[in-house]
């Protein structure tokens, strides 16, 4: 795709390194704002009482865990991303 359409290219890697999440795009800004929403989210509901509710301290248990999964998923993503555009 690079020798026969070479814009092409470029506007399709540019979109993957969005994907990715490489600083200075809008994917990296999108993650960014949603990895430290879980985090604080996580972090903040079962501190800020002082006899949590459990389901509310399950919650953020699992907002954390959905920060950390996703967090594994854009690793993996970002293997895949970079073998399809080199």
């Amino acid at each position: 795709l690079g020798r026969s359409h070479p814009g092409l290219a470029l506007v399709l890697t540019l979109f993957l390194l969005s994907m990715i999440g490489i600083p200075l795009t809008a994917g990296f800004f999108c993650k960014l704002q949603l990895f430290s929403l879980a985090v604080s989210l996580a972090a903040g509901s079962s501190s800020a009482l002082a006899q949590p509710d459990p389901q509310v301290a399950e919650q953020a248990r699992l907002y954390g865990l959905l920060a950390l999964i996703a967090a594994i998923n854009a690793v993996i993503a970002a293997w895949y991303y970079l073998r399809v555009a080199s």
